[in-house]
């Protein structure tokens, strides 16, 4: 029997000790006034109807099927689950706690056929907050089935926080100029969006960068006299000579528009955190700030403008979160960080400091979030073996720490070339640490694959696979794997991908050929494009390594292949995402082909 997530305690009743199914007792009996919230009453029905019960409360003469009663000893978001042969009784003392039990009991039934194996759960999660970020900005915007679907599915991994990454793609008002080619979530949707978290019993919380990250407004003339460095900047990652600011500078102007933007967008969502963002504001001193960073310090300029930020947030009736990798590396100023404020870690390396990070936030009494990568980004394939590691350090050591929540970040750098079910692997490893503190087993992984996001088990076996790859070519690249080296020369400013030994790539490439052979052939049409397409997109990055490690391949050849993955990538994005994005996403595609030399 597969649970996912695996309850914390489970004990299974001695071998051969099963409760019958039998139509006496086909009933489901309720007896906790918890079971009065509508969710709730949604899913009894819900239960009610796929296994053929029926409903009734208040007491009852006969032995019900199942018994659900409230337990005021029991925590805030726990339950306990027992099955015995006279029936099955659930508990829990809140409604959060009932529906998670629920949702516990219904993977159980629907394993179950005359009979249900007798067991005793004992259940509550580590982290109080668990969440997951999707960036919907760079470049892909879901479309609505899609993302209704995720939530489904991330509900049932008892996620309880959705953040939709935001830097353009919300339509507001008199902004047109930015959002126009966007496809951008409107206000009517993100209310439905919203409602539909909300009856899963997840927040969906606003998060829209607001420091760093503001290129998608500033490239354009209406907003250049708000950029930090206006004429651009060389970026300090890649070494890329940039033709447009990334930062907003922090002046009232910037307030001003940032008081705009937050009057339209977090009156429409009721969480009461907002992430403001304020990650690598790469620009901060070196254009229109310069001299005030050079009289006051570079962390006070930073510092003061997040408390001007803050005061426009709590007009709002809400508590900030900001990422910390700017204050992290200087944790004395961490007292500056606006009041109530909460600190968002971020790493995605399996070796991440997150020991010292969260040490000292903890140290300075701030509260904080640990937020781990999905690991796809950057990767067309994966990086599976990193992303476990980079998870559980995440999470052992919010753990020790005492951090409040873990947010999964599934980010879409460069063009977002990677597809949604290589991101499934690290959902499903981020809510195992957030629910029970243990580290999941490739077992575990691959049946939640099947299990909760509905593929076959070849296709959740071949994206295991494929993430693996990255890991066997023996080359590590810093957010980033050697098939996106190879395909975009230069990544990150890194030629690291070209000391792939040439045995590795050719083995990497028979496999790589195995592997897009298994995924031709699977029956879900959708799945078995984005993962040939894949795995044929990084095989075209070996190849390029390889031409320019001996000259193996003509050019001729890797254009006409390039050419026909961008028509596939359309295909593959267009089946799951507006297209809004699609032709960002291709032109680093087409910039790839005159790089063949």
């Amino acid at each position: 029997m597969h649970i996912h997530p695996q309850p914390r305690y489970l004990k299974p009743a001695a071998q051969g000790v099963w409760l019958s199914r039998s139509v006496s007792n086909a009933t489901i009996s309720v007896r906790s006034q918890q079971a009065s919230d509508p969710r709730i009453r949604r899913r009894l029905v819900a239960l009610a109807e796929d296994e053929r019960l029926k409903i009734t409360y208040g007491p009852t003469v006969s032995e019900p099927l199942i018994s659900i009663d409230e337990d005021d000893a029991l925590d805030e978001e726990a339950y306990r689950l027992v099955i015995r042969p006279s029936g099955v009784r659930l508990t829990a003392s809140c409604v959060a706690g009932l529906n998670y039990g629920l949702s516990t009991l219904a993977q159980i039934l629907r394993q179950s056929q005359r009979r249900i194996r007798c067991l005793t759960i004992r259940d509550a999660p580590v982290f109080a907050e668990r969440g997951v970020m999707l960036d919907v900005s760079r470049c892909k915007v879901p479309s609505m089935e899609i993302l209704f679907v995720l939530i489904d599915q991330l509900a049932t991994l008892k996620f309880n926080q959705l953040q939709l990454y935001v830097e353009h793609t919300f339509a507001f008002d008199g902004h047109e100029t930015v959002w126009k080619d966007a496809s951008p979530i409107t206000a009517t949707e993100l209310l439905k969006i919203q409602a539909y978290c909300q009856a899963r019993f997840m927040k969906l919380v606003p998060n829209l960068n607001s420091f760093g990250h503001f290129e998608r407004w500033l490239r354009h003339s209406d907003y250049k006299h708000l950029a930090e460095s206006p004429d651009g900047f060389e970026h300090p990652l890649t070494g890329q000579r940039i033709p447009w600011g990334s930062t907003l500078t922090p002046t009232r102007a910037s307030l001003n528009l940032l008081a705009e933007l937050y009057d339209q967008f977090l009156p429409m969502h009721d969480a009461n955190s907002f992430n403001i963002g304020g990650d690598e504001p790469w620009e901060l001193g070196t254009g229109r700030s310069r001299q005030r960073c050079r009289r006051l310090g570079h962390m006070k300029v930073y510092t003061r403008f997040l408390q001007q930020i803050d005061q426009l947030v709590k007009l709002h009736g809400k508590q900030a979160m900001i990422w910390a990798d700017v204050v992290i590396t200087n944790p004395e100023v961490l007292p500056e960080l606006p009041q109530d404020a909460t600190a968002m870690l971020w790493g995605y390396e399996a070796n991440h400091p997150f020991p010292r990070e969260c040490r000292a936030v903890a140290a300075s009494g701030m509260p904080f979030y640990v937020c781990p990568g999905t690991g796809s980004w950057n990767a067309i394939l994966g990086r599976t073996d990193n992303m476990r590691r980079n998870i559980r350090r995440a999470a052992e050591q919010g753990r020790r720490f005492g951090a409040k929540g873990l947010l999964v970040t599934d980010w879409g750098d460069r063009g977002h070339h990677q597809y949604l079910p290589f991101s499934y692997p690290g959902f499903i490893v981020a809510a195992v640490h957030a629910w029970t503190g243990r580290t999941p087993t490739e077992q575990d992984i691959t049946t939640g694959l099947a299990d909760i996001f509905e593929i076959s088990r070849k296709a959740a076996r071949l994206i295991m696979s494929m993430g693996g790859l990255d890991a066997a070519s023996g080359v590590r690249c810093r957010n980033s794997t050697p098939f996106n080296h190879g395909l975009f020369p230069g990544l990150l400013g890194e030629d690291v991908a070209l000391s792939i030994k040439p045995t590795r790539a050719s083995n990497l490439l028979r496999r790589l050929s195995g592997l897009a052979e298994r995924a031709s052939v699977l029956e879900d049409r959708i799945v078995s494009d984005e993962l040939t397409t894949a795995a044929d997109m990084a095989a075209h990055g070996i190849r390029r390594i390889q031409r320019l490690q001996n000259g193996i391949g003509r050019p001729s050849e890797l254009r006409r292949e390039l050419l026909s993955l961008i028509d596939r990538h359309k295909a593959c994005w267009l089946s799951r995402n507006r297209p809004g994005g699609l032709m960002e996403s291709t032109e680093h595609l087409r910039s790839s082909l005159d790089k063949i030399g």
